[in-house]
């Protein structure tokens, strides 16, 4: 079934503490592709610069405002020195794969 409305997508950091670090939200289009980040990296274009401190340790809840979203997320070394680091995507209580 395909998408045809946009959908709004947000996503809440935190801190190792658990403490609010930032959030940020973007209208995304059907089929459209967006990237949330905490700061630039070279070679990777930023739709919304969550403007976070620097958190070496946290989470991230990611909201919608419709039920078909697909996230992928990674860590990426903002001196461009590391390769990309895949990371798990939790749904409520399921992490991806289970």
């Amino acid at each position: 079934m395909a998408v045809t409305l946009s959908q709004t997508v947000a996503v809440d950091v935190f801190g190792s503490t658990g403490a609010f670090a930032d959030s940020g939200s973007i209208t995304v289009a059907p089929d459209a592709t967006v990237l949330f980040g905490t700061g630039s990296v070279p070679g990777t274009s930023i739709d919304v610069d969550l403007a976070a401190p620097l958190i070496s340790k946290g989470h991230a809840k990611i909201y919608a405002s419709g039920k078909s979203l697909y996230c992928t997320a990674f860590l990426a070394d903002q001196g461009g020195g590391q390769p990309y680091v895949g990371l798990n995507i939790v749904k409520k209580t399921k992490q991806k794969g289970d």
